[in-house]
């Protein structure tokens, strides 16, 4: 696995300087097309994704799955302190998301899955403030497994799996 975690940084930077300094300004934050300027927006971050960290791993290659919302070779590994690790936790039910904090003790093992960055809201300045990961396996945790966890930045490393 290659440590990707840089590359990632570089990319929440340009993101978020995007946003703040170009998108948010364009229009009256109660207009309709301010709903439009943020899905459109997902599309630049999507191709900022691909430019500035995927082609610069391996170009080329498709990563992600139309039926999965993560991408499977973006591996996030939480970094532990002494008093081990912390972040927020939900699983969807319905067109809601219920989320709780959430503790892991110093090594837990817990596989996850860049999804994307995360503030809690959407029509504001953009601090791409977590990581969203998919929790895919943590072994003495199995509730958390299918639902979404956040971490801030300073709490992560990410790495390419070329073999996912």
């Amino acid at each position: 696995m290659k440590d990707i975690t840089d590359l990632f940084e570089k990319y929440r930077e340009s993101t978020r300087s995007i946003w703040n300094q170009f998108i948010f300004p364009l229009e009256d934050k109660e207009d309709w097309k301010y709903d439009s300027n943020i899905e459109q927006f997902q599309v630049v971050e999507d191709k900022l994704l691909e430019i500035m960290v995927l082609n610069q791993i391996d170009p080329g290659k498709k990563y992600k799955d139309p039926q999965d919302d993560f991408l499977p070779n973006l591996r996030g590994e939480a970094v532990f302190g002494p008093k081990g690790c912390a972040g927020l936790w939900a699983i969807r039910e319905g067109n809601n998301w219920n989320w709780n904090n959430v503790h892991f003790e110093p090594n837990t093992e817990i596989a996850l899955r860049y999804i994307s960055f995360f503030d809690w809201s959407m029509f504001h300045l953009k601090d791409n403030r977590f990581y969203r990961f998919r929790v895919i396996e943590c072994p003495g945790h199995e509730k958390l497994v299918g639902g979404d966890l956040l971490l801030e930045p300073l709490g992560v490393r990410l790495f390419y799996d070329e073999n996912a």
